[in-house]
């Protein structure tokens, strides 16, 4: 069980605020904090590191979905059109997780994330 007193727990729970920030900041992306600071630090496998992710992420988003709600800043048609078709995806992906290489699964993960910094850099 998670105990706030143990050193053990000090640095998922700092990998995690700074997942929660990148986040909250910048309505997503904790997950590409999370992953590789998994993979890193407490060094998980690129499976369950993504894994972990999605599972931490879930509460993250939907605690910086409420903020951005609250504040007007939510087109609710889209989102809702848009969450319908992440629940169809979503399952596909975790099936395709369970079965992918890891080093392929490390390199597509790279280069999406490449790409879209690239992209948000030359836009």
């Amino acid at each position: 069980m998670f105990n706030l007193n143990d050193k053990k727990n000090f640095l998922p729970l700092l990998i995690g605020a700074i997942c929660g920030t990148v986040n909250g900041a910048f309505g997503g992306g904790g997950g590409s904090v999370l992953v590789p600071s998994l993979e890193y630090f407490l060094r998980f496998d690129a499976k369950r590191s993504h894994a972990t992710a999605i599972a931490v992420v879930l509460p993250v988003c939907f605690i910086s979905s409420l903020a951005y709600i609250i504040s007007g800043n939510v087109d609710l048609a889209v989102a809702l059109a848009s969450a319908i078709g992440a629940s169809v995806g979503s399952p596909i992906g975790a099936i395709l997780l369970k079965k992918i290489n890891p080093g392929w699964l490390v390199t597509v993960f790279s280069s999406i994330t490449f790409l879209m910094g690239l992209y948000l850099l030359i836009k």
